[in-house]
Parts: structure tokens; sequence; C-alpha cells
């Protein structure tokens, strides 16, 4: 999810609320990997999930609601069941009143090759890994895996935040033949 499509998403949330106080999370994780066991590949899976949490308040009261569907009827109903949960809520004498806009500093913790890497890119280093330990006559397990995560926030006082980033590593056990 791009910074301008989580922007229109938390946008259409905050429409949808009738309540004074809206606050939005939305966060998305992609994930691939590639498993190997016994000098050969077991596992290759890519993933993705998506969540949106709503957050209303009015008079102190809050509800939330989070959905993994993001179809207009399933949001329309997340933002309409927060709102029936705050009913239910009593008031929060602590509660704080909403951050408007903030300027946050700008971190590099993205990198496309490592966000879109998936079985070709990652299967080399697994091969690098077994072709190394069948020439000792060992036996090389492990895991290599890259994210990509996108986390947004956003309420109606006019904060939005969003933060995009990929991380990768390689794990292996490397072990005799004899066990």
């Amino acid at each position: 999810m791009t910074r301008d499509e989580a922007q229109k998403l938390s946008e259409k949330l905050i429409k949808l609320s009738v309540y004074p106080e809206c606050n939005i999370s939305i966060n998305e994780t992609e994930q691939a990997y590639t498993r190997f066991a016994n000098n050969g590949i077991t596992t290759a899976s890519f993933s993705r999930r998506r969540s949106v949490s709503i957050s209303v308040t009015r008079d102190g009261q809050t509800g939330s609601y989070s959905v993994d569907e993001l179809d207009d009827a399933s949001l329309s109903d997340a933002v309409k069941k927060a709102e029936e949960l705050a009913t239910f809520a009593p008031a929060n004498p602590e509660r704080l009143t909403p951050l408007g806009p903030q300027e946050y500093p700008t971190v590099s913790d993205y990198d496309e090759f490592t966000a879109t890497a998936r079985s070709p890119q990652m299967i080399p280093h697994v091969k690098t890994i077994v072709d190394a330990s069948v020439k000792q006559e060992l036996v090389a397990a492990g895991l290599v895996e890259r994210a990509r995560q996108v986390r947004a926030i956003a309420n109606k006082a006019g904060l939005f935040g969003y933060h995009e980033s990929a991380d990768s590593q390689l794990t292996t056990t490397i072990r005799m033949a004899d066990g």
C-alpha cells in the first residue's frame, strides 16, 4: 500500500464516522520465504495481510473495531461497529485529546529489492549453502525470508503518519551427516 493509498483509505474511513474523534491505524505485511532442510528446499511461501483498526470517541466513550476486509461494505460496517461499541463503554477520565498534524522525520528503512524479493532471489542463497554443505558431506537446514511492512495512522484532528520498511534474514544450521 502506497502512502497515497493509505491516506485515501484513512480519509474515507474518517468521513464515514459521525463521531467527533476518529483514529485510524493501517497495517500491511507482505512476507516471502524459502525454507530448506536435508540439503533441499522444502517449502516456499508468499503471504500478504492487511488490517485496519478504527477507534472512535464521543463524550469520553471510546469504541474500537478491527477489520481485514477492505471493501466498502466491510469498512462501513467496521466504523458502525466501533461507534456502537463506544455507546457501551464508560467514559475515560484519563483520555487525552488527539494529536493534530505532526512533522515526522523521513527514515530510510526501505529497500525496493528487499521488499519485492521472491524465490528467484532467495534460491541462489540457499543453493550456495547447500552446495557447500554437500561438498563437505554435511547437512544444511534453514530459512531465508523477507518482509515488507506498511504502517499508517490518521485521525480527524489532521494527523497522518506513514512508514514503509523492508527487512530480510537468513538463518541456517549445518550438521554432520550423522546428526
